[in-house]
């Protein structure tokens, strides 16, 4: 009789708790074992721990998740373990703010790993918690000096990793290698396209090692809605880029992820411009960090053309969700692609989107170089008009940005672009109300709102609204319907710049039709949505509303501080129509108000306040105001 069999027939009549400990190194034993005992010894309760399931019927599956990570300064469990341990190693450890942030950090960048957190603990016994916080990018070298007494794979944090690394079969690695490239969080088929790169592994077995490794714990399975979606822990990750680089595949995989990457813009751009876009902004939305990963990677790799393609792609997604950081990444290629690949295929598309990036933040003259330098595409894309006539309107050169709008439909229609063509014409639609030609804007814009519905946009649909409401504003008509359509199907779908428009049209209707607590709240939250975006030049046009209000309320300094900061600032744009009528009036009435010294003081201010300042300042007065009201 063997040692199971003694064992089995003890304790088969017995009602017990049996405990197997560490089975994932001995898992076919052990797997044998547990069988035995359910089939011989139904009284009997097994408790199973182990990496990875042992695969019998009627096993449960309680997985142990890492210990919860502070998302801002809360006290969770991992900063629980931390703090015990470190004072442990040294009891002044967290002594000021600085050691309270570094170790919230701590406990973030290691995912709330007890092995890790207590490795990182121990070093405060020889340096400080900042110290500590400051070198875990490389975590392996610092997190290597466990207690003696522990078993060798506890020692360090490199050794527990290497230990499950082991474990693996050979399609695992490789695959734990490849996903290692995602930044964060991907799907099933994120994970098969990257995997069956250049032949690598076969798609099935990806999925398969994948699964596997979510058994193992080594990879994280989400608990949102489908499809799923896995992630590595960071010193996961880490191990993984280590290995391969001392492996020396490591470019291999970085190219195979750029390649991924622009092949889930590519097919992103595609469906951002049909009815399916709203999942697909959160798509992208999810994988900015893989954008940036690829496009680090071609920086450093000096390779312009995919990084042209890159950004290329993204022009859509920038200029809808106004992504300040893609606009950068676009000017810095723009700059290099007219140097070293005039001609280039994604060239002009590249160099109006970085256009679009710099009037936002109110360079003006640089956006119309850049804007220039598209226009003079030889295929006649269309992008660079496109922007002319933005750029156009802005300044109030509104015959001007007409006449680009329209050149640029026509360019965009020769190479079959319907939709931008259509996006090009919102800057007609709404130069023509700017002129006061409310008739002629009213049918052009009935006519885009159809031509919108029949491409099944939600975005364009929203900016048609925004340009039917800008219509109606001419001489009365609905306009108030039209901007909440645009603002409430704009925000369910992501489209952040044009709610931003419509939002901001909307309080300007409010501030003309009677100021109240919700007006001034409302555009306080205006305030802060261009200042979020990056967005200046709208900002400065919610900040002339703002004037407008305040004039309303009787508060002269406030106009007069906000009209002087306006004057002063390179990024403000010209004011003109309507638009500047209405800001003369509230100056002039301030400066009646004031006398000639207060004015000129509070003028000064103003102008020292800059952009961001002016915009604070702004928040401040109209919270104030806000309350004040309400009571």
């Amino acid at each position: 009789m063997t040692t199971t069999d003694r064992l089995v027939e003890v304790l088969g009549p017995r009602q017990a708790l049996v405990v197997l400990d560490n089975c994932e190194h001995v898992l076919d034993a052990a797997s044998e074992l547990a069988e035995r005992i359910a089939r011989s010894a139904r009284a009997v309760e097994l408790l199973v721990t182990s990496r990875e399931p042992l695969g019998l019927d009627g096993e449960h599956l309680l997985r142990l998740e890492p210990l919860a990570v502070p998302a801002g300064g809360e006290v969770t469990d991992s900063v629980l373990l931390f703090l015990e341990r470190a004072r442990a190693a040294n009891r002044h450890a967290i002594a000021d703010g600085a050691a309270w942030e570094a170790a919230l950090e701590i406990c973030r960048r290691l995912d709330g790993l007890p092995l890790a957190l207590e490795l990182a603990a121990a070093r405060v016994a020889h340096m400080t918690v900042v110290d500590v916080a400051r070198q875990l990018e490389h975590r392996f070298d610092v997190l290597d000096h466990g207690r003696r007494r522990r078993e060798p794979r506890h020692r360090s944090l490199a050794a527990a990793l290497e230990w499950s690394y082991q474990l693996l079969s050979g399609v695992e690695q490789g695959v734990l290698d490849a996903l290692g490239m995602f930044a964060g969080a991907f799907t099933m088929d994120d994970a098969v396209r990257l995997g069956s790169a250049d032949g690598c592994f076969a798609e099935r077995d990806v999925s398969h090692a994948v699964a596997s490794l979510v058994d193992k714990s080594l990879v994280g399975l989400g608990d949102g809605p489908a499809p799923a979606r896995y992630r590595l822990l960071e010193s996961v990750r880490a191990y993984s880029v280590e290995r391969l680089s001392a492996a020396g595949g490591l470019d291999d995989w970085r190219r195979r992820h750029v390649e991924y990457t622009i092949g889930l813009v590519a097919r992103a751009d595609e469906a951002l411009r049909g009815s399916a876009e709203a999942g697909w902004w959160h798509v992208l939305d999810e994988h900015v960090g893989d954008l940036r990963a690829a496009r680090s990677w071609l920086v450093a790799q000096g390779d312009l053309d995919r990084l042209l393609r890159l950004c290329a792609g993204l022009r859509w997604f920038t200029m809808f969700r106004t992504r300040s950081e893609l606009y950068r990444w676009a000017e810095e290629a723009a700059a290099r692609g007219a140097h070293e690949l005039a001609g280039h295929a994604s060239l002009a598309q590249v160099q109006a989107m970085a256009a679009v990036g710099a009037a936002m933040r109110g360079h003006f003259e640089r956006a119309e170089a850049l804007a220039r330098a598209a226009d003079e595409d030889r295929d006649g894309s269309g992008f660079g008009a496109d922007v002319l006539g933005h750029l156009a309107l802005y300044r109030g050169d509104l015959g001007e940005a007409i006449t680009s709008s329209r050149r640029a439909a026509a360019q965009h229609r020769a190479h079959g672009a319907e939709l931008a063509a259509l996006a090009a014409t919102t800057t007609e639609v709404v130069a023509l109300a700017y002129l006061g030609q409310g008739g002629t804007a009213r049918r052009a814009a009935r006519r885009l709102l159809f031509a919108a519905e029949h491409v099944a946009s939600p975005s364009l649909l929203a900016m048609s609204e925004y340009c039917a409401g800008e219509a109606a504003l001419v001489d009365g008509g609905d306009a108030r319907s039209h901007l909440q359509r645009s603002a409430e199907l704009a925000r369910s779908v992501g489209a952040e710049f044009t709610y931003g428009l419509a939002s901001t049209a909307l309080a300007g209707l409010e501030v003309r039709y009677g100021i109240s607590p919700p007006a001034l709240l409302h555009l306080g939250e205006m305030l802060e949505h261009w200042e979020r975006a990056g967005v200046w030049n709208q900002q400065w046009l919610t900040l002339r509303l703002v004037i407008e209000a305040l004039a309303g309320v009787g508060h002269p300094e406030a106009v007069t501080v906000l009209a002087g900061a306006f004057y002063a600032s390179p990024t403000a744009g010209p004011a003109y129509g309507r638009d500047e009528e209405r800001l003369g009036a509230a100056v002039a009435s301030a400066r009646a108000s004031l006398g000639p010294d207060a004015f000129a003081a509070a003028t000064a201010h103003g102008a020292s306040l800059g952009d961001e300042g002016a915009s604070g300042y702004a928040r401040t007065v109209l919270a104030d105001l806000t309350r004040g009201r309400a009571a």
